[in-house]
């Protein structure tokens, strides 16, 4: 089979590598469609604040159609379509016994850190059927690549006790951006202001995502304008997706009393700057989100999508055919207007 594999930084190549065994509670999977994520352009560019080996196969944002199943496994079958989780638990421990399967000490990631298992920037990969989820009725293949930015986006809402009539403040134009603006919506946030630094990006998020307001950070006094917003009103919840440390400890000093600050990104650099003693002084709270949480936000965010409360609407802004994963990977380098950059692996497939 055809492999995208990043062999050293700032290089990839198409290689021929052999379709993967499964064993008997695991599914072979055809990949129709992969999306390259900023964790993939961090692993490109040997940026990235975790370990990764190269030769890298990376790809945990994807979705595709069971091939063939182990003896052991129960609720999927052949030809069901599928996305996948962004780790492999071991299903051995006491955590994994529960059924916590996200919260598994010894998970291997899907295509990012080590220790990890291969993504899916191949034309097939393999996954525990505890770690596949059925795409309905209703959602397209190439939208169910966002399952998982969509639900680390509900996650970084969710986890901060988001509540009807707050005004929430989401900072970063990636895809988890324009998410957790429609996620707050649909939570009832009574105002929605979405920042970043690019005014196309932005039009997006306000025409697909529902944002009430937008602010360019890099154009306008972002101060001045959010208090014209806010009106009297406090930010009650922020959300910083952006991965720029400025933005983070904007959104400190931004944020209102009793507020919470979620950070569904990551970061390259370290700091010492952060004033800790804004923390009691406003009764400030803040929480990291690493990942979607476990089947139940799959299930709910794929739920979402086949009613259409979710959208990905303006979002894909480039398709490439595997064999040009090298030019679309140098793309997401040079291209300040690029949102999410899909892979199509299987060029036969239709919708």
């Amino acid at each position: 089979m055809k492999t995208a594999v990043i062999t050293k930084p700032f290089e990839a190549k198409i290689m021929d590598t052999k379709i993967p065994f499964i064993k008997n509670d695991e599914a072979l999977v055809k990949v129709i469609y992969a999306g390259i994520c900023g964790t993939d352009i961090d692993i490109y560019k040997n940026e990235a604040h975790f370990q990764v080996k190269y030769p890298h196969i990376g790809g945990h944002e994807w979705s595709g159609i069971i091939e063939s199943i182990g003896k052991d496994v129960k609720y999927l079958k052949i030809g069901d379509r599928v996305v996948g989780d962004g780790l492999v638990s071991c299903n051995n421990c006491p955590t994994c016994v529960y059924g916590d399967y996200s919260h598994c000490p010894n998970a291997k990631s899907v295509g990012t850190s080590e220790p990890s298992v291969d993504g899916a920037f191949r034309e097939y990969t393999v996954m525990p059927e505890r770690h596949l989820f059925k795409i309905p009725d209703g959602v397209k293949m190439i939208d169910a690549v966002f399952t998982e930015p969509a639900g680390v986006a509900a996650r970084s809402l969710e986890q901060v006790n988001m509540r009807p009539g707050h005004v929430v403040l989401v900072s970063g134009t990636g895809s988890i951006g324009f998410f957790a603006v429609q996620y707050a919506r649909l939570m009832g946030a009574r105002i929605v202001i979405f920042t970043g630094r690019n005014d196309k990006k932005l039009e997006i998020g306000k025409k697909y995502s529902f944002a009430d307001h937008t602010i360019n950070v890099k154009k306008e006094d972002s101060k001045k304008r959010l208090k014209e917003i806010l009106n009297g009103n406090e930010v009650n919840i922020a959300v910083e997706a952006s991965g720029n440390l400025q933005a983070l400890k904007d959104m400190l000093e931004i944020a209102g009393r009793f507020g919470k600050v979620s950070i569904p990104g990551s970061y390259h650099e370290s700091t010492t700057e952060i004033d800790i003693g804004i923390f009691p002084a406003k009764e400030l709270g803040w929480i990291f989100i690493n990942g979607i949480g476990g089947a139940e936000m799959f299930n709910k965010i794929l739920g979402l999508m086949s009613t259409g409360r979710l959208n990905t609407g303006g979002l894909i802004t480039e398709i490439y055919d595997l064999e040009n994963f090298s030019e679309a990977m140098e793309l997401k380098l040079e291209s300040s207007n690029s949102i999410k950059t899909i892979i199509r692996i299987d060029k036969n497939y239709k919708e």
